[in-house]
């Protein structure tokens, strides 16, 4: 008689292949806020679990925190996958440099314009925002 493998082995099986492999530094996901305080914004990341954006990043931007939104969809950076507490340590600033740099190699690279506006200047030159 052949040894048949039990319906419930394969179930385990697949749930335990199709579980998301821990976030990793530098990665950038996708989330939805799910709590905005005065020292810290909590994010839903999905199955990589709940991610935290930290003091320091809010004190730097202190508008960071009024223009967040309970539900609002973003896009963070890992920076570190599980802290003490077991949050996904994450950065909205890292992940928005990370992007714009993405999409002006993007822009570079097909030979389009890149419409802008300048918000600053400075010794090395200017800061311009895209537009």
């Amino acid at each position: 008689m052949k040894n048949q493998t039990k319906p419930e082995n394969n179930i385990m099986k697949d749930l335990l292949s199709s579980s998301a492999s821990p976030a990793k530094p530098g990665q950038i996901i996708d989330g939805k806020i799910i709590e905005v305080g005065k020292k810290n914004i909590f994010v839903d990341l999905g199955t990589f679990g709940t991610g935290i954006v930290l003091t320091k990043e809010i004190k730097e931007n202190p508008s960071l925190a009024k223009e967040s939104k309970k539900g609002q969809e973003i896009q963070c950076m890992v920076l570190e996958p599980e802290n003490e507490k077991g949050y996904v340590e994450i950065s909205l600033k890292a992940a928005s440099k990370e992007l714009s740099w993405e999409k002006l190699e993007e822009i570079k690279n097909s030979g389009e314009a890149a419409p802008a506006k300048i918000v600053q200047a400075n010794k090395g030159g200017l800061m311009v925002e895209l537009l």
